[in-house]
């Protein structure tokens, strides 16, 4: 159950929205947005709260990783979450739901110098990714990424990670992308055909 604070409370669309997508829709990520069950107001001490009642929740990213001996996902498990992200963020758009962070109203507001730290020097992508992904993948006894598979990725990553919103690409262009079909998609059919045997063998009758 999600408790919404309580100046916020009265004018959200969330639970219409969260209603909304699941109507009906043969458009891919539409079973990973999570349905509204129901919803109530609570009074409490500080104002009334909406409170938004859906289906359990799975464990976060961050705790899935931890619970690892290795602290690794598998390779197709990655591939799948990431597929499962931008299939549900695609299908939320073809719905004409758009999600954002509202940001504080202060946000051009420089810190107390105290505040700053001194400079960092990072190290660069392709540094990262032979010893946080290369090297953990094949210590732990996975296969490692492929140079067409790290050039593929790179073309849904790089664009997501624009600084400027208006330059970012949207989810559509990611569901149409090298890696999603080369990578993506087949991860979530595998899945698909585990989790739900009857696909497995409505594509087997046909």
């Amino acid at each position: 159950m999600k408790a919404i604070i309580a100046f916020a409370g009265g004018d959200r669309e969330e639970p219409g929205l969260l209603r909304y997508p699941r109507a009906s829709s043969e458009r891919p990520g539409g079973d990973i947005v999570r349905p509204l069950l129901d919803d109530f107001w609570v009074a409490g001490p500080d104002g009334r709260h909406r409170c938004l009642v859906a289906p359990p929740a799975r464990m976060s990213l961050f705790d899935a990783k931890e619970s690892s001996e290795i602290g690794l996902f598998q390779p197709k498990v990655a591939q799948l979450i990431i597929a499962q992200f931008i299939c549900g963020v695609a299908f939320l758009h073809s719905k004409n739901i758009v999600h954002g962070v509202e940001f504080p109203k202060a946000i051009d507001t420089l810190p107390d110098t105290e505040h700053m730290h001194n400079e960092i020097i990072r190290n660069t992508w392709d540094v990262r990714f032979n010893y946080s992904i290369q090297e953990p993948r094949a210590e732990a006894g996975f296969e490692t990424m492929t140079v067409q598979g790290k050039s593929a990725f790179e073309e849904i990553m790089w664009p997501v990670l624009k600084s400027e919103p208006e330059e970012r690409a949207t989810a559509e262009p990611l569901m149409q992308s090298e890696w999603m079909k080369g990578w993506g998609l087949p991860a979530l059919e595998q899945s698909l055909k585990i989790t739900r045997p009857e696909v497995e063998d409505k594509e087997g009758g046909s």
